[in-house]
């Protein structure tokens, strides 16, 4: 059996995005990168739940991804906690360089 813990536990359990502690639950946070074929062009950004993100971006909508939706999911990293995640985010952000993120995103495994 599950002997003493809670269902829930369980459940947080078995979903990766999520992570358990004896004393509360927490998501964990993402930095992202996009890629488009349409517009050849990627977008970088930070979520805690990146299934929604994506679903977001690839809707029409106002703003840089709203107007196509052919974004495809290139690179993901995660944090523990938000603040970590949008100083990644600057970081990528400012390198201001294609061939740098397609670096990134090639040496990921």
């Amino acid at each position: 059996g599950r002997g003493f813990e809670p269902l829930i536990a369980h459940k947080v359990l078995r979903n990766k995005d999520f992570f358990y502690t004896p004393t509360f639950y927490y998501m964990p946070f993402f930095v992202y990168i996009l890629y488009s074929l349409t517009k050849d062009k990627f977008y970088i950004g930070f979520t805690s739940n990146l299934e929604e993100r994506i679903n977001r971006h690839n809707q029409k909508s106002k703003g840089f991804t709203g107007h196509i939706n052919d974004w495809e999911m290139m690179y993901t990293e995660s944090f523990a906690t938000k603040s970590e995640a949008l100083a990644r985010e600057k970081q990528i952000k400012s390198w201001k360089s294609r061939s740098k993120i397609q670096q990134l995103i090639s040496n990921k495994d």
